[in-house]
């Protein structure tokens, strides 16, 4: 399950025990049938959506709230046809942007969404800078609320973490390319030849044959300075942070925005170097951790930080406690947005008929 179905099931539970009269409906399809199939459905769902949409609206004497999870990519048109169904029906209209493609770049669906959505929809952004670059782009989104993926984590931060001989360097996720496999390798590679006692530990399933051969250049070139573990789940995944001293996470996925992975490190006091997409710069803030800006030599900005951490296991203690500090007020602030975004969500609407509104997911 990746962070959007975590977030979207997270909200659909608390919104549950907020007593509202809740209306579920999964668009997301099916897959593992081939693309023709994989279109047809979500199509057919999104139509299934449109009509309950529409029927609630119809028996309910108060206009209902829309809640949408938006797609990414070219499913974004189907959420933009529920936001032209909602809109018609009266509904108020709440969409959750997880994706961060469409606002690093102006997209013609996304367009199309907020124009269709009109200025009275909410728009909630993982950060508040994502929720400003949004509005820059797509004028008519001029309602934003932050609800940051903290929200989601129990996990209470673990005790700092103090250095050895090696240090260990850390990557977790689909492994490929874009989420940074490849720069994770130079990484290790480099700080080994310039003499550094560094171990890279990386886990998750290849997501291709170019992860695939990254792997095997890895090994080759590593040697038992390189540990793959597959994907880690439960228990499994503590172990991971714990047998890491720095998570390296230099993505350039085109959706990233905030990954729940980096708060997983920061919880576990892990110290954090990636690059600073979308929520990641606000999320790291310098504390626990770096953000090195898109587009810089990550090898060389990471590199020196990490030589400096140990060459001075004092530096590298106080960046451990920075980290799992960052955590603590990344959860603060989360349980503070959640509590502005469910009374956005249980406020009550001036009905049109008389009775009391309905809300519906």
């Amino acid at each position: 399950m990746h962070g959007q179905s975590e977030c979207t099931r997270f909200i659909y539970e608390h919104l549950s025990e907020a007593s509202l009269d809740l209306v579920k409906i999964d668009t997301a399809g099916v897959h593992g049938h081939g693309k023709p199939v994989e279109i047809l459905t979500r199509v057919l769902v999104h139509l299934r959506a449109a009509f309950v949409i529409v029927r609630t609206g119809v028996m309910a004497r108060s206009p209902g709230t829309v809640y949408v999870s938006i797609n990414s990519n070219m499913g974004m048109y189907l959420s933009a046809f529920l936001a032209l169904v909602g809109r018609l029906s009266g509904s108020r209209l709440v969409f959750h942007h997880h994706a961060f493609a469409h606002i690093r770049q102006r997209k013609p669906a996304m367009w199309l969404l907020t124009t269709l959505a009109g200025p009275a929809a909410t728009h909630v952004t993982l950060c508040e800078a994502m929720g400003m670059e949004l509005g820059r782009r797509y004028p008519t989104a001029r309602r934003g609320v932050p609800l940051s993926n903290a929200v989601l984590l129990l996990t209470q931060p673990s005790g700092e973490r103090r250095p050895g001989t090696e240090l260990r360097l850390g990557h977790l996720g689909n492994l490929r390319r874009d989420k940074g496999l490849d720069v994770c390798i130079d990484l290790a590679k480099s700080l080994r030849k310039d003499g550094l006692d560094v171990k890279l530990i990386v886990a998750g399933p290849p997501a291709d044959a170019d992860a695939r051969q990254l792997l095997a250049e890895a090994r080759e070139a590593l040697d038992d300075a390189f540990c793959h573990r597959g994907p880690v789940y439960g228990s499994d995944k503590e172990r991971f942070f714990r047998d890491i001293d720095v998570f390296i996470f230099p993505s350039r996925y085109k959706n990233e925005s905030q990954p729940i992975v980096i708060m997983e490190a920061l919880a576990s006091s892990v110290p954090v170097l990636a690059f600073g997409q979308c929520c990641i710069a606000s999320d790291l803030a310098d504390s626990g951790g770096m953000a090195v800006p898109v587009g810089e030599n990550f090898v060389e900005t990471a590199g020196k930080l990490v030589a400096k951490w140990m060459s001075d296991p004092g530096a590298f203690i106080a960046a451990s406690r920075q980290a799992a500090e960052r955590y603590r007020t990344l959860k603060r602030e989360g349980a503070r947005q959640l509590e502005r975004f469910t009374e956005l969500m249980t406020a009550e609407r001036e009905p049109h008929r008389a009775g009391k509104d309905r809300k519906k997911k």
